[in-house]
């Protein structure tokens, strides 16, 4: 008796307790979304709507302040003051050896249009990852007038078997680049500002590189038809290409404030809206501007947001310092420097082998001309 009494109360106690659960997480979440609404507004009215052309990209909004740090208000932030002197440039481990570099024109005995470098930002134990975008889109070398070439950027483990793995997979693959700084969450922006390092320094100006998420996959074929897309709008001038949003463009968006990896405290940054950005899963750029952003770079503290730091605050420090002359970019638009004209097809998952499957029937269908490498 006394069982079934507590059990008529036990259930209804716990539907009680879902439903409010419920009920707040779905409050939270409209009121997070109107808070983003409102804050968007509000920031888009604070600029002028022009509808200026930059570059070819039609930007909708033009800032008359000539610069964009003041703008942002990030100009007097302590994160963002210049540092005495540069930070001392990465040191590698190991570099890719499978790596042969050409300007656009000729590739074994074919046409080239364009030549991009993707740099994936992965870490030790995610060997499955690596191999599955290597024997996925990452095998592509060619395909119709675009070349492509995938690297993984690695940082240093202290664990002595971990470090030769990895020595052993480059000798397999020669496609590590390996930085000399201890992987861990907060040193993926570190990797990445050490990928643009290497590559201004060894990669022709000619080139797209990009940086990507090793849990991205991307559709070749969009990406590839809007990089064609910019190549005209550019009159087939890579080095003064902007930054390619290829997986998502944020016009603005709010730091995370919650309990989770992610959070930034307002101590650290106050604002309520961070200005427009790429998120970090899949972006790019010219080889020269990736190297003039990361020069920029090294006299800043580092904020270990990578996406928000190198294509949100570096782009517009960049846009405040670039002679004019150097590149055609809108120096007093807040999308100076950065694309928001891309419709790249991108999913976040790790069923690399299935979704291939699909994706290289398609290619083969559109392409006349693919290359692919060995499955390594």
């Amino acid at each position: 008796m006394k069982r079934a009494l507590s059990c008529q109360y036990i259930v209804p106690c716990v539907l009680t307790f879902c439903s409010l659960v419920y009920i707040y997480l779905y409050g939270y979440t409209r009121l997070q979304n109107l808070r983003h609404r409102f804050y968007r507004t509000t920031y888009h009215n604070h600029v002028e709507v022009t509808g200026s052309q930059v570059n070819g990209w039609t930007s909708t909004t033009a800032l008359s302040n000539p610069s964009l740090f003041e703008v942002f208000k990030l100009n007097n932030l302590s994160m963002l003051q210049e540092l005495e002197s540069a930070r001392d440039n990465f040191k590698f481990l190991q570099t890719p050896t499978a790596l042969t570099w050409k300007a656009p024109v000729s590739w074994k005995g074919i046409d080239v249009q364009c030549s991009m470098l993707v740099v994936i930002k992965s870490d030790f134990k995610r060997v499955k990852q690596r191999d599955d975008i290597r024997n996925s889109w990452g095998s592509l070398l060619y395909v119709d007038g675009v070349r492509l070439e995938v690297i993984f950027v690695i940082g240093r483990s202290e664990d002595r078997s971990e470090q030769l793995q990895l020595l052993n997979e480059n000798i397999r693959c020669g496609d590590i680049l390996q930085v000399d700084q201890l992987e861990t969450y907060h040193s993926i922006g570190l990797k990445a500002l050490a990928a643009m390092q290497w590559v201004g320094q060894n990669a022709p100006d000619e080139w797209l590189y990009f940086s990507a998420d090793d849990d991205i996959y991307p559709n070749i074929m969009v990406l590839l038809h809007d990089i064609r897309r910019l190549m005209d709008d550019a009159d087939g001038k890579i080095a003064g290409f902007p930054i390619i949003c290829a997986y998502s463009y944020e016009s603005c968006n709010i730091p995370e404030r919650g309990d989770t990896k992610w959070t930034i405290s307002r101590d650290i940054y106050p604002h309520d809206l961070y200005p427009p950005f790429c998120l970090g899963g899949f972006y790019g750029m010219s080889v020269r501007l990736a190297s003039e952003i990361y020069e920029i770079s090294r006299h800043f503290p580092y904020y270990r947001m990578d996406d928000v730091f190198i294509t949100g605050f570096m782009r517009l420090k960049f846009c405040d310092t670039f002679a004019s002359n150097s590149y055609t970019f809108n120096k007093t638009d807040k999308n100076c420097a950065i694309s928001t004209k891309l419709n790249s097809d991108f999913k976040h998952t790790r069923l690399y082998v299935n979704l291939w499957k699909h994706q290289e029937n398609s290619i083969r269908q559109y392409s006349k001309d693919i290359i692919k490498s060995i499955p390594k």
